[in-house]
């Protein structure tokens, strides 16, 4: 592939991955690459000329340019992948500082990790009445990942306090990560 392709397939990538059209999970053993449509309807939008196969494939080549970059690796691909390629992918689609940091914290998790969250309001009525509400909690739908993708899954229900606790509970951890950006540059 020609440079002016991958800068066309770079430039269409950007553009679906910030509108979250397209979205990567790079946590695990590998990368997995989901549209929000079929793929192929949203680039007959874009450019009905396109070639999905070389497109997913320029994608997947985008991330693996990308992971090398923000973990450090990068000089391995200089043996496999021209300069002009990997400087395209930096100049261009890493200069997003919270992309940079998502791939580069992504690719490097060795945890069990959350793959998805759902949840449900229950209602609590009187045994003797139904009719009549007592409460309402919330029931929590954890997808847990490992990086072999084996997922499981964890129901539980949350109070409204136990809710409030949790949100302030995660408010400060993210507080916490800014101060620690903010401190690293």
């Amino acid at each position: 592939m020609n440079v002016n392709t991958f800068k066309q397939y770079l430039d269409i990538f950007v553009g679906l991955y910030k509108e979250k059209q397209i979205l990567i999970d790079l946590r695990g053993n590998q990368t997995i690459i989901r549209s929000k449509k079929e793929l192929r309807n949203i680039l007959d939008r874009i450019n009905p000329n396109i070639d999905e196969e070389q497109f997913v494939e320029t994608v997947f080549k985008i991330i693996d340019i990308a992971k090398s970059i923000t973990t450090g690796t990068a000089e391995l691909l200089k043996e496999e992948i021209e300069d002009d390629y990997i400087d395209l992918v930096n100049n261009y689609f890493l200069q997003d500082q919270s992309i940079k940091n998502t791939i580069a914290t992504d690719s490097l998790i060795t945890q069990d990790y959350i793959g998805n969250i759902e949840y449900e309001i229950l209602t609590k009525r009187n045994r003797q009445n139904v009719s009549e509400i007592l409460g309402y909690t919330l029931q929590l739908k954890i997808e847990i990942k490992n990086s072999t993708q084996d997922t499981k899954r964890i129901v539980c229900e949350l109070s409204k306090d136990e809710v409030s606790k949790l949100i302030e509970i995660l408010q400060g951890a993210i507080e916490d990560i800014k101060l620690l950006t903010d401190e690293l540059g």
